[in-house]
């Protein structure tokens, strides 16, 4: 039994303010401290990488503290598809507060007038001369005249925060096929493809990464993780991963990815959530295929997950059946 489904969402971002430090070392390493903290998704990449890229330096000079609290007087949580757009707003905002705060020191370095100055590539040069501070020789050279506390390692810093202010709202519709093997109830994912509007993209690889793990976790709530207790007991009888299933590899096609940013007005920030939308979207598409390959055979009703079990019995009998154990 072969079946489509599609499911389509709008759902709500968070914003909220987020903290960042932007330090500089005579050695021209960068550290970026910042609130929100990563559990996985890859913030620090993206983070160093929006940095890297406003100074104009190497990505691995780039090192990121993210919510150290002995350094970090400021953090919002991490959650609500929030720290990408709200983190690397802040990243962007510190890094032209650090360039701000040290065009003075450059043109007080290079006897010139801070209009006089121009940074890029990570170097300060002075439009008559044509002399140049890189952004480690304008530290060091600031502490040896003075001009920044001069100590065993001196820095100099930047702060800045960033709120979006409202929330964000990304949007996009998932289309899947699946399979289902009557004899045996098992349901196969054939295809799977997802567009997205999360607004301005800043690392591709991070965001598809994403999104295929929400989708992986959307496959296992649609078909495959099933809690089960004792009815007299109450004690959980799937409390290992030899009895509570979750999704493989193997499990998964190759997920097509398609990013379309519909385009940012003045109400809507450029950079919209991604982490949630493959959990959003995957169960209601999978299970819309499911319901379509099984009205075949006259099942218009099935709950959560669809187990091999389940649409086993669905598709011999025309509904499900409680299977709790007795």
């Amino acid at each position: 039994l072969r079946g489509f489904g599609l499911a389509c969402y709008a759902t709500v971002a968070m914003g909220e303010e987020e903290y960042v430090s932007i330090e500089v070392s005579a050695e021209g390493e960068i550290t970026v401290l910042i609130g929100t903290q990563s559990s996985g998704q890859g913030h620090e990449t993206a983070f160093a990488g929006v940095v890297a890229e406003e100074l104009g330096v190497e990505i691995g000079r780039v090192r990121v503290v993210e919510g150290d609290t002995r350094r970090i007087p400021i953090g919002t949580m991490t959650g609500g598809s929030r720290s990408i757009a709200t983190g690397a707003g802040a990243c962007e905002r510190g890094v032209k507060a650090w360039i701000e705060s040290a065009q003075g020191i450059a043109a007080a370095l290079l006897q010139q007038g801070s209009e006089q100055v121009d940074f890029a590539a990570g170097a300060f040069t002075s439009r008559e001369s044509g002399a140049q501070l890189t952004i480690g020789n304008l530290v060091r050279a600031a502490a040896e005249a003075g001009l920044i506390e001069a100590d065993s390692n001196p820095r100099l810093a930047a702060n800045a925060s960033y709120d979006l202010g409202e929330w964000t709202h990304p949007s996009g519709c998932h289309v899947c096929e699946v399979e289902i093997d009557r004899d045996t109830g098992e349901v196969c994912l054939l295809r799977y493809v997802a567009v997205d509007d999360i607004g301005r993209v800043l690392n591709p690889i991070m965001a598809i990464g994403q999104l295929h793990g929400g989708v992986a976790q959307g496959l296992g709530q649609a078909v495959l993780e099933r809690c089960v207790y004792g009815t007299e007991s109450g004690q959980l009888l799937s409390g290992s991963l030899l009895d509570y299933t979750l999704p493989r590899a193997d499990d998964l096609p190759f997920i097509e990815t398609h990013f379309d940013d519909t385009g940012s007005g003045e109400e809507e920030p450029p950079l919209r959530g991604v982490g949630e939308m493959g959990a959003i979207t995957a169960p209601p598409a999978i299970m819309n295929a499911v319901m379509d390959a099984l009205a075949q055979v006259g099942v218009s009703g099935l709950d959560m997950p669809a187990t091999p079990e389940q649409v086993w019995r669905a598709c011999h009998f025309g509904h499900s059946v409680d299977v709790r154990p007795r």
